[in-house]
Protein backbone atom coordinates (compact mmCIF):
# COMPACT_ATOMS: atom_id res chain seq x y z
CA UNK A 1 0.00 0.00 0.00
CA UNK A 2 1.51 3.58 -0.85
CA UNK A 3 1.93 5.82 1.67
CA UNK A 4 -1.15 8.54 -0.26
CA UNK A 5 -3.17 5.23 -0.08
CA UNK A 6 -2.42 4.91 3.58
CA UNK A 7 -3.46 8.57 4.19
CA UNK A 8 -6.37 7.66 2.02
CA UNK A 9 -7.18 4.78 4.54
CA UNK A 10 -6.10 6.29 8.03
CA UNK A 11 -8.46 9.70 7.20
CA UNK A 12 -11.20 7.92 6.63
CA UNK A 13 -10.55 5.95 9.63
CA UNK A 14 -10.26 8.77 11.56
CA UNK A 15 -13.59 10.35 10.02
CA UNK A 16 -15.66 7.74 9.78
CA UNK A 17 -14.58 7.08 14.46
CA UNK A 18 -15.40 10.92 15.02
CA UNK A 19 -18.89 11.04 12.97
CA UNK A 20 -19.95 7.84 15.11
CA UNK A 21 -19.26 9.50 18.03
CA UNK A 22 -20.72 12.29 17.56
CA UNK A 23 -23.96 10.40 16.27
CA UNK A 24 -24.23 8.01 18.62
CA UNK A 25 -26.94 9.43 20.92
CA UNK A 26 -28.99 8.37 17.54
CA UNK A 27 -28.78 4.68 16.95
CA UNK A 28 -27.55 3.78 13.41
CA UNK A 29 -27.69 7.39 12.38
CA UNK A 30 -23.70 7.07 11.41
CA UNK A 31 -24.12 4.47 8.88
CA UNK A 32 -25.85 7.11 6.42
CA UNK A 33 -22.69 8.52 7.12
CA UNK A 34 -20.23 6.06 7.26
CA UNK A 35 -21.90 4.11 3.56
CA UNK A 36 -20.65 6.73 1.25
CA UNK A 37 -17.32 7.75 3.24
CA UNK A 38 -16.70 3.70 2.50
CA UNK A 39 -17.22 3.90 -1.23
CA UNK A 40 -15.46 7.60 -1.71
CA UNK A 41 -12.69 5.60 0.28
CA UNK A 42 -12.97 3.08 -2.49
CA UNK A 43 -12.94 5.46 -5.45
CA UNK A 44 -9.82 7.18 -4.42
CA UNK A 45 -8.07 4.44 -3.41
CA UNK A 46 -9.27 2.82 -6.90
CA UNK A 47 -7.52 6.16 -9.08
CA UNK A 48 -4.39 5.61 -6.49
CA UNK A 49 -4.10 2.22 -7.67
CA UNK A 50 -4.39 3.76 -11.16
CA UNK A 51 -8.00 2.10 -12.13
CA UNK A 52 -10.54 4.45 -13.28
CA UNK A 53 -13.67 4.81 -11.55
CA UNK A 54 -15.97 2.90 -14.00
CA UNK A 55 -12.95 -0.45 -13.80
CA UNK A 56 -13.56 -0.44 -9.84
CA UNK A 57 -16.32 -3.64 -8.74
CA UNK A 58 -18.97 -1.27 -7.57
CA UNK A 59 -21.18 -4.30 -7.12
CA UNK A 60 -18.51 -6.18 -4.77
CA UNK A 61 -17.70 -3.03 -2.68
CA UNK A 62 -21.39 -1.91 -1.74
CA UNK A 63 -22.19 -5.39 -0.73
CA UNK A 64 -19.02 -5.31 1.41
CA UNK A 65 -19.43 -2.16 2.64
CA UNK A 66 -23.42 -3.15 3.61
CA UNK A 67 -22.62 -6.54 4.88
CA UNK A 68 -20.00 -4.36 7.13
CA UNK A 69 -22.39 -1.50 8.36
CA UNK A 70 -25.01 -4.38 9.09
CA UNK A 71 -22.43 -6.29 11.13
CA UNK A 72 -21.58 -3.01 13.19
CA UNK A 73 -25.13 -2.15 13.16
CA UNK A 74 -26.16 -5.40 15.34
CA UNK A 75 -22.97 -4.45 17.82
CA UNK A 76 -23.40 -0.89 18.26
CA UNK A 77 -27.12 -2.00 19.00
CA UNK A 78 -26.06 -3.30 21.96
CA UNK A 79 -24.56 -0.62 23.64
CA UNK A 80 -26.38 2.46 22.43
CA UNK A 81 -28.27 3.08 25.46
CA UNK A 82 -25.28 3.58 27.51
CA UNK A 83 -24.02 6.91 27.64
CA UNK A 84 -20.05 6.93 26.54
CA UNK A 85 -19.56 3.53 25.98
CA UNK A 86 -21.75 4.12 22.76
CA UNK A 87 -19.70 6.94 21.78
CA UNK A 88 -16.59 4.28 22.40
CA UNK A 89 -17.99 1.31 20.69
CA UNK A 90 -19.33 3.66 17.84
CA UNK A 91 -16.07 5.04 17.16
CA UNK A 92 -13.93 2.17 17.59
CA UNK A 93 -16.24 0.18 15.37
CA UNK A 94 -16.37 2.34 12.95
CA UNK A 95 -12.58 2.78 12.67
CA UNK A 96 -12.19 -1.07 12.73
CA UNK A 97 -15.04 -1.08 9.52
CA UNK A 98 -12.83 1.20 7.83
CA UNK A 99 -10.00 -0.77 8.40
CA UNK A 100 -11.44 -4.12 7.54
CA UNK A 101 -12.65 -2.35 4.25
CA UNK A 102 -9.91 -0.99 3.36
CA UNK A 103 -8.04 -4.59 3.63
CA UNK A 104 -10.23 -6.31 1.07
CA UNK A 105 -10.75 -2.97 -0.99
CA UNK A 106 -6.65 -3.53 -1.57
CA UNK A 107 -6.69 -6.94 -3.03
CA UNK A 108 -9.70 -5.79 -4.78
CA UNK A 109 -8.12 -3.23 -6.27
CA UNK A 110 -5.46 -5.73 -7.59
CA UNK A 111 -8.02 -8.12 -9.47
CA UNK A 112 -11.03 -6.13 -9.59
CA UNK A 113 -12.79 -8.26 -12.23
CA UNK A 114 -12.27 -11.20 -9.86
CA UNK A 115 -13.44 -9.19 -6.86
CA UNK A 116 -15.74 -11.19 -4.56
CA UNK A 117 -16.86 -9.51 -1.48
CA UNK A 118 -16.12 -11.90 1.45
CA UNK A 119 -17.98 -14.23 3.52
CA UNK A 120 -19.80 -12.81 6.48
CA UNK A 121 -17.77 -14.99 9.10
CA UNK A 122 -14.42 -13.59 7.27
CA UNK A 123 -15.65 -10.34 7.73
CA UNK A 124 -16.94 -10.60 10.89
CA UNK A 125 -13.07 -11.97 11.97
CA UNK A 126 -11.56 -9.14 10.37
CA UNK A 127 -13.16 -6.97 11.96
CA UNK A 128 -12.98 -8.05 15.72
CA UNK A 129 -8.65 -8.60 14.67
CA UNK A 130 -9.34 -4.62 13.95
CA UNK A 131 -10.85 -3.56 16.58
CA UNK A 132 -8.23 -5.30 18.82
CA UNK A 133 -5.59 -3.83 17.54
Amino acid sequence: MTLRARRIVRSTQIGAAAVAAVLSPVPLADEFVIAPALLGMAAAYGREHGLPVRALPWRALTKTAMTGLVARAAVNLMTSYVPGVAAIVNAITAFALTGTYAEWLDRACTDPSHAQPPSYGDLLRALKRHATR
